[in-house]
């Protein structure tokens, strides 16, 4: 009897650690006192430029923070460099790079499509062996993020995913699709990753030693699904256009965008009247995708109707 070890399997073992994290809880009631102290683990990798890829919540508040390469037994102190809460990821590094010898940093892929296979690689329930579950790509849309509640798009499978999970690589034809980051316990087969397309603007958003944070409009907005509000506003009797009830002082709309109006494109995307766009062929997600793929100084075109006239 003959077993095959695959070479994705052995490629991202060399790129995988376990983090351990002390956190320093903090009481707000008591500002002026220490909280309690707590213990976790987590799961990260290595990516080029001998640095590793974790969740942010995985780090939050550490007061003591070591990482452990797979198949060694050696704990190597680590620091948090970046983090995103936005986001939920974190770039941590090494003090001593001699922890790097052997191991190889993973590539990071495209935006897997739907009931795409996928394999995701970690610690779960606080093990020392390493975990790896597989299955395919469920769903792409926008849904909450747990340590801001903001909404960008999140990946789910029904790969399993649990407790020390977090932070570790979804890996798709030997690249990393996204970062594992929840599952949940009221359901099953139902796990989330953090979308690779995220990962890429967190890192590129760091390149200049800051982190700035993803492009907010500064709007609120309304749906426009009502036949009788879209004749009122002068609009076609279609899907398009979402309503604009509110800017806020120091939106990057402020002074361009007013109240009543309605906002038909933004990038040259059509918005629908229940404020999704399509964000790839027949699939659709929230329309602020179009400004978080974007960096704080680009520009972003708009069409909107304004007293039943059509402005760009």
């Amino acid at each position: 009897m003959c077993m095959t070890i695959f070479s994705e399997d052995i490629s991202v073992k060399k790129a995988l650690v376990k983090v351990y994290t002390s956190h320093q809880l903090f009481d707000y009631l008591s500002p002026w006192q220490y909280g309690q102290s707590a213990n976790s683990t987590a799961t990260g990798f290595i990516i080029d430029g001998e640095r590793i890829i974790t969740n942010a919540h995985a780090v939050l508040n550490s007061k003591f923070l070591q990482v452990r390469k797979e198949g060694d037994s050696k704990k190597y102190k680590a620091v948090v460099k970046f983090t995103s809460e936005e986001y939920d990821l974190a770039l941590v590094e090494i003090e001593d790079k001699s922890f790097f010898k052997g191991t190889v940093p993973l590539k990071l892929g495209t935006l897997p499509e739907i009931q795409e296979k996928l394999t995701v690689y970690g610690y779960p329930l606080g093990g020392d062996k390493l975990s790896t579950t597989q299955g395919i790509v469920s769903r792409m849309e926008h849904n909450t993020y747990t340590l801001t509640n903001r909404k960008f798009l999140i990946g789910q499978t029904d790969a399993a995913i649990n407790s020390g999970n977090s932070g570790g690589p979804v890996v798709s034809k030997g690249k990393v699709v996204g970062v594992a980051f929840a599952g949940l316990n009221s359901a099953d087969n139902i796990g989330y990753f953090i979308p690779v397309n995220i990962v890429n603007n967190f890192l590129d958003d760091i390149k200049d030693g800051t982190y700035d944070g993803p492009p907010k409009l500064g709007i609120q907005w309304a749906k426009l699904e009502s036949t009788s509000q879209r004749q009122m506003l002068g609009l076609k009797n279609d899907s398009k256009g979402i309503i604009i009830k509110k800017v806020f002082t120091n939106s990057p709309f402020y002074g361009v965008l007013q109240r009543n109006d309605v906002l038909l494109k933004l990038d040259g995307q059509n918005i629908e009247s229940d404020g999704t766009i399509e964000f790839r062929k027949n699939e659709k997600t929230d329309f602020n995708f179009i400004n978080q793929e974007k960096k704080y100084g680009q520009n972003l075109s708009y069409e909107i109707i304004r007293d039943k006239k059509v402005q760009k």
